[in-house]
């Protein structure tokens, strides 16, 4: 029962927040702008589709046509389509584009609060300012033909969320629909492509390659990334410098400090945040249980790592 009313209160949750962020009016209004809905006539309104499509099929592991057709009709009875008629309509490009359109105007609008408490002055040094990230999302296995997971019963098929996404003019820059097995570091170069001067991007540990940092500097842009455990950190630019343990220097000495790869050295300043009690010993649990399963132990080095977070960026102190 426990499993049955969570689903409901997270549908709940997503149709709230769907018509928070649209009303009925302006849900169909996109509709017609993208020619999901053609006629006056037609039965079946863009919120409809949209709520069909999302919040109404939330726990569901697989729905037939006929069973999207009944809650359809249970959405609003006047919206009385045959299998053959619902499935047409939902592989129409004008139904792709329309949900599109609704998702890209759902994620700018969750991401409003935190983007209107950024000052303008904070990211006036930059010409645009990208954040990549990507999610994956299970799927049922029958689908493991057109998006394959990572394996195992429960992740045999998964699809991955790639999106590029531009501050200062809140505009979704890009969307990648992958497998659920592909890695960041795949999407690692794709933004390079035109890619301006004074341009910053924001991504996190999956993007991070040296060669990737290396160019998005050759273009005179900007980066803050996460930093890879394992990378080797020097206190000095000199060839012959050493690397150091980066976890004991920082309990020593916390500041910022020159980067760089064992074989190809990148000059950059490194942010490490050190982390709060409760965070660390939630880390650990976790690490504990993927290293238990794998039947490896721990390093007291890889512990120490835990405790922070390390961040590295070519953005001058000066900006």
């Amino acid at each position: 029962m426990n499993i049955i009313n969570n689903v409901k209160q997270i549908s709940e949750k997503v149709k709230d927040k769907i018509m928070r962020v649209f009303d009925k009016t302006s849900l169909n209004n996109l509709a017609r702008k993208t020619g999901f809905i053609k006629r006056s006539t037609s039965k079946t309104e863009g919120e409809d589709f949209v709520k069909l499509m999302t919040a109404e099929i939330i726990g569901e592991d697989a729905v037939s046509t006929e069973g999207l057709c009944d809650i359809l009709r249970q959405i609003n009875p006047e919206a009385d389509m045959t299998p053959q008629s619902l499935n047409e309509r939902i592989n129409r490009k004008e139904s792709v584009g329309y949900l599109k359109e609704v998702f890209e105007a759902a994620f700018r609008e969750n991401l409003e609060p935190a983007r209107s408490a950024i000052s303008p002055a904070l990211l006036s040094p930059f010409g645009r300012v990208f954040i990549e990230d990507s999610t994956t999302i299970t799927l049922n296995e029958k689908s493991a033909d057109e998006f394959r997971g990572s394996g195992g019963s429960a992740s045999r098929s998964a699809v991955k969320i790639d999106i590029t996404y531009e501050v200062k003019q809140d505009i979704i820059q890009n969307i990648l629909i992958k497998n659920g097995n592909d890695s960041d570091l795949s999407e690692a170069e794709t933004i390079l492509t035109g890619l301006r001067e004074n341009d910053l991007i924001l991504r996190d540990i999956g993007y991070f390659t040296l060669k990737s940092l290396r160019e998005i500097s050759g273009k005179r842009a900007f980066f803050l990334s996460r930093m890879l455990k394992g990378v080797n950190v020097y206190l000095s630019a000199d060839k012959d410098a050493e690397a150091i343990d980066i976890t004991e220097f920082i309990d020593k000495k916390f500041g910022f400090l020159p980067v760089s790869d064992i074989e190809e050295r990148l000059p950059c300043r490194l942010i490490a945040y050190r982390l709060p009690d409760d965070t660390v010993a939630e880390r650990i649990r976790k690490a504990r249980g993927n290293t238990q399963k794998k039947g490896r132990q721990l390093t007291e080095e890889y512990l120490n790592w835990l405790r922070f977070n390390f961040f590295i960026t070519d953005v001058s102190c000066e900006i």
